[in-house]
């Protein structure tokens, strides 16, 4: 990639003009580790979707929990677990997955129809969080897994997407990608 040439009006000690050199990054998105909390969900699952199909299968399901008064508590959250998958392969858009999606609500909120009420004890999950559409999700989900993989852990078969902003612009949404590590 090409080096970035900032020059400006200030003088170094031989009178010559400062210039600052920066290189463009190569890795596209920035991962680490991090714990989990303890949340409490209400999760509806869907077999065979593609992963392509996710975003919408997560509106409909915080639609359905608004129309029967059941609140969320912060971000929803899609976990994706591809069928028949190779041991070391992310869900991809091609391949039929398992989605769940969690929507996050106040202990005790009971579950409607087509939900089941959930606890998720806190773990230690790698991440990366992915700006723009979701169109780029799978980029992320390929480098997170690539960096899993380069630092050697151990993790599970699975991939979640925790949707903490999306709006009337698609280009300013913010999803964090994550793969559960196994202790």
């Amino acid at each position: 990639m090409a080096n970035l040439l900032l020059s400006c009006a200030l003088r170094g000690p031989s009178g010559g003009p400062i210039e600052a050199k920066a290189r463009s990054r190569t890795w596209p998105y920035t991962c680490g580790i991090k714990d989990t909390e303890e949340l409490h969900f209400l999760v509806r699952t869907v077999e065979g979707s593609s992963a392509g199909e996710v975003e919408a299968l997560v509106r409909a399901a915080e639609h359905d929990l608004q129309r029967a008064g059941r609140a969320r508590t912060g971000p929803s959250v899609a976990v994706l677990r591809a069928k028949e998958q190779a041991p070391d392969a992310a869900p991809d858009s091609a391949a039929a997955v398992a989605v769940e999606v969690r929507v996050p609500v106040a202990p005790g909120t009971a579950a409607p129809d087509g939900f089941d009420a959930v606890r998720c004890t806190p773990r230690s999950v790698a991440y990366t969080v992915h700006h723009g559409r979701s169109e780029g999700l799978l980029g992320a989900e390929a480098v997170l897994l690539d960096w899993v993989k380069m630092k050697a852990l151990r993790f599970a078969r699975e991939t979640r997407r925790v949707y903490v902003k999306r709006g009337k612009n698609p280009k300013k949404d913010v999803t964090e990608v994550q793969i559960p590590l196994e202790r």
